[in-house]
């Protein structure tokens, strides 16, 4: 008799290791979704993309600059902190330095390690690897087997495509509640009102028992003010809504695949779903 394929739907922090895998976790990834059915919707390629592709836009600037690539990487922090396109992505989204490097590294060595005959590739090599992988082999690798991809959000940003202009890249990664580019008020207030309201209950009773994990405060808050008034759902405040909104996308025929199961588990238990995390899966197969 044969089984059912297994059925995942990606959350952003494990979706990335389909595109820029590390090793070992990357592999992890890879083995779940291998032979698997696949969801993921197009709030987790916004999230992608205003995080690795912003970020490999960084490391596209510093290679077009002209620095020879380990140059690049031995003075990244230095080239980071004077560069005005640097400045402007922390002022926009408020991510560490640590982190932009870390992606902007990992993005890196990831193309670099592309090379068949073992030799480092040459700056103009490295540059088109990056372009291509902003323009489209980023989210190409995100979302390449998944079927269905889902849209309740409407999010305007996810259909945003990085533009070159005069050398450098540029992408909008952030909207405001006016803008109107999205239909999360109608996703939340009406499609899945009741389901929002499980995860409010549920948050609130992690929080007067003292167990709710500090990276879901913002959550909480964020969750009680939108229940309250679904607009506000709108604009930056959707960022802090992140897990919930994943949550609710994912089909109840597929488990959800994440890294941050810390964050994901109590909001995924409250409305019917399961999260895992692809390493314990793994090693759960092995053993």
């Amino acid at each position: 008799m044969r089984t059912r394929p297994p059925r995942w739907s990606l959350e952003t922090s494990a979706a990335v290791h389909r595109a820029v895998p590390l090793p070992d976790v990357g592999d992890a990834v890879a083995a779940c979704c291998a032979g698997s059915r696949l969801h993921c919707s197009t709030y987790v390629c916004m999230e992608f993309k205003r995080t690795f592709v912003w970020d490999a836009m960084i490391a596209h600037a510093l290679v077009a600059a002209g620095k020879p690539i380990p140059e690049v990487l031995a003075r990244l922090v230095n080239i980071l902190r004077e560069r005005p396109l640097f400045r402007r992505h922390r002022s926009l989204r408020g991510r560490s330095l640590a982190r932009t490097l870390s992606h902007s590294i990992q993005v890196l060595a990831h193309l670099m390690a592309e090379a068949k005959d073992g030799r480092m590739p040459s700056r103009r090599q490295v540059e088109a690897r990056l372009r291509r992988f902003i323009e489209h082999k980023a989210v190409d690798d995100l979302l390449a087997g998944v079927d269905p991809v889902s849209d309740d959000t409407g999010c305007g940003l996810a259909q945003q495509v990085p533009q070159l202009r005069d050398g450098a890249y540029e992408l909008k990664i952030k909207c405001t509640a006016k803008e109107r580019i999205c239909r999360l008020p109608e996703m939340l207030g009406k499609q899945h009102r009741a389901d929002l309201r499980k995860v409010l209950a549920a948050l609130r009773a992690l929080r007067e028992d003292c167990k709710l994990p500090k990276g879901l405060r913002s959550a909480l808050d964020a969750v009680e003010e939108v229940e309250a008034d679904p607009a506000k759902a709108r604009g930056q405040r959707c960022m802090a809504l992140g897990d919930v909104i994943i949550s609710l996308e994912s089909p109840r025929s597929h488990e959800i695949l994440t890294l941050n199961l810390a964050h994901l588990a109590p909001i995924a238990s409250a409305i019917g779903r399961r999260a895992k995390d692809p390493e314990v899966v793994v090693g759960a197969r092995k053993g």
